[in-house]
């Protein structure tokens, strides 16, 4: 598991390195985004093959879970 509660430019800029770090299996979690980086952050795991799991909303926050 990796965790990321940090902002969708940082995520986006980052998220090749996330992912190479993650193993076959294993989950990255991503919090600290607003709930209109949604679609962005979503669309970048997908071209990384990354899976999208549950998104928990909370007054405009969201957290994401993805998939290797």
């Amino acid at each position: 598991i990796i965790l990321a509660n940090i902002n969708r430019n940082i995520i986006l800029d980052n998220l090749d390195y996330l992912y190479n770090q993650l193993k076959p299996g294993g989950t990255l979690l991503l919090s600290g985004l607003l709930a209109e980086d949604e679609t962005d952050i979503t669309a970048a795991a997908l071209t990384l093959n990354l899976q999208p799991g549950p998104v928990l909303h909370k007054a405009g926050w969201i957290s994401i879970g993805l998939f290797k």
